[in-house]
């Protein structure tokens, strides 16, 4: 098995232990590639192929380790399904849990059935349906929480960002000589300050990680949603998915167009995703204020992250996560370059 050169080689799931969790959710006729084996900070991904028939994902809760948690995550994603969000189906052990515990080393494991989907190719329609899945999602996510049903609360390793700019750089040290941290921290930190003294005081429920990889373009047509693995509650969580989904879709179109910065066609792209959006949500949108609480996201994880990497188990998935949201942090700064275009 070879896993990526990030994943900690203490931490890697042993082929004796996948094909123990493999049999506990009644898989054993089954083989599974290397090749689509995926570490990240949170967890652990396989996908299982036999000759014929649906394929699954197994996946190992690497840095969670508390069953009732996961529980919990399970089941909304089961809820959310019955809601209509399209999103992968779980699939239960043989003691007819959807969490199961490798009696070994007790990790926990889910298992579901692997989607077929192409991912976001940057097209207008692509776009309006992204917006329209996004605002069916938080809609659901609303109905459950006025139902009080299997909303996880909230997570406590992503601390509230306020670190004045003598504290960041002490903190972050040799971070802040990367060309334009520094700068973009001393544009942005007063207009998080600002956005957070007036929260509004109400809390909402958010997926947590919308970013293009935990989403599918499948072939009947679906927006499939998956991973909802830091799925919380969190004052103007609704504005907060929705501004990691416009950075997100915005960094894979200028990536495409084969540029290093935000460019005109990624503030378009941001307008038609908001506008189907807030279309579909039926509230008004404003992407600047999501793409700032997308930005308040990313120094919350780029300071836990930074706070977990030094040592510990899953130091190098965290060293990577803070590697990767220092440039996410950066290029929202550089997005806000285009405000007023960017205003509906």
């Amino acid at each position: 098995m070879q896993w990526p050169s990030f994943c900690d080689e203490r931490d890697r799931p042993s082929p004796d232990a996948l094909a123990s969790v493999i049999g506990a959710f009644g898989l054993g006729d089954r083989s599974w590639r290397p090749s689509t084996a995926r570490a990240g900070t949170n967890s652990y991904n396989v996908v299982l192929e036999g000759h014929d028939g649906p394929r699954y994902v197994i996946k190992r809760h690497a840095v969670y380790d508390d069953r009732g948690t996961i529980d919990r995550l399970a089941g909304l994603t089961e809820q959310l399904r019955h809601l209509g969000v399209a999103t992968r189906r779980l699939v239960c052990d043989r003691t007819g849990a959807l969490v199961h515990r490798d009696p070994v080393t007790e990790s926990l494991w889910e298992c579901s059935e692997y989607i077929d989907g192409a991912s976001f190719a940057g097209s207008l329609a692509q776009l309006r349906d992204l917006g329209v899945a996004t605002a069916r999602l938080h809609r659901a996510l609303r109905e459950l929480a006025t139902r009080g049903q299997a909303v996880v609360g909230h997570l406590p390793f992503w601390p509230t960002a306020g670190l004045p700019e003598s504290q960041f750089r002490s903190a972050f040290g040799a971070a802040c000589q990367v060309d334009g941290l520094a700068a973009a921290y001393r544009r942005l930190w007063p207009r998080l300050q600002s956005l957070w003294s007036d929260d509004g005081g109400q809390e909402e429920s958010m997926h947590g990680d919308l970013h293009l990889d935990n989403i599918r373009f499948a072939p009947d047509g679906a927006i499939c949603i998956y991973d909802f693995d830091v799925t919380r509650q969190q004052q103007r969580g609704r504005d907060s998915d929705l501004g990691v989904a416009l950075h997100r879709t915005a960094r894979t179109i200028a990536v495409e167009r084969g540029s290093r910065e935000p460019d005109a066609g990624c503030v378009g792209a941001i307008r038609t995703l908001s506008a189907a959006y807030a279309e579909s949500f039926g509230a008004r949108v404003d992407p600047v204020q999501c793409l700032l609480l997308a930005a308040d996201e990313s120094l919350r994880k780029m300071t836990s992250a930074f706070e977990h990497s030094h040592a510990g188990r899953h130091a190098s998935a965290w060293r990577r996560l803070f590697d990767n949201h220092i440039a996410y942090f950066i290029e929202i700064d550089q997005l806000l370059f285009f405000e007023a275009a960017l205003t509906l």
